[in-house]
């Protein structure tokens, strides 16, 4: 790496370094997905991935969904706020189809 960009294409910048705390994040749960593949076998730790990367993903989309609705307020575009409504309501019966298809977990009340 020479100054801001690679030796190869001269455009891409350099890779940054990650935070020291970033870097503890990640040993840390890497010593956690090596105890549960250890303990509980690689397939337990392939679901409990897959897991996490759906909250993750749930996560990102509804950060997205969020903004999208404030934008859609801010602007006053009532086309948009009804398809964020529909958007929103659908999200609401996917989270309880999921969670009252887990045992042994009570519904969350209802708004």
């Amino acid at each position: 790496w020479k100054g801001l960009a690679c030796s190869f294409c001269h455009i891409c910048p350099k890779p940054k370094r990650k935070s020291k705390h970033q870097r503890d994040v990640d040993k840390r749960r890497q010593e956690r997905y090596k105890q549960v593949k250890d303990d509980l076998g690689i397939e337990c730790l392939d679901e409990l991935t897959k897991i996490d990367d759906g909250r993750r993903q749930i996560m990102t989309s509804s950060e997205e969904l969020k903004r999208r609705v404030k934008d859609a307020y801010s602007r006053e575009d009532f086309g948009e706020i009804g398809e964020m409504k529909e958007i929103i309501q659908f999200l609401q019966k996917a989270m309880d189809h999921f969670q009252s298809s887990l045992p042994n977990v009570p519904p969350p009340p209802p708004p």
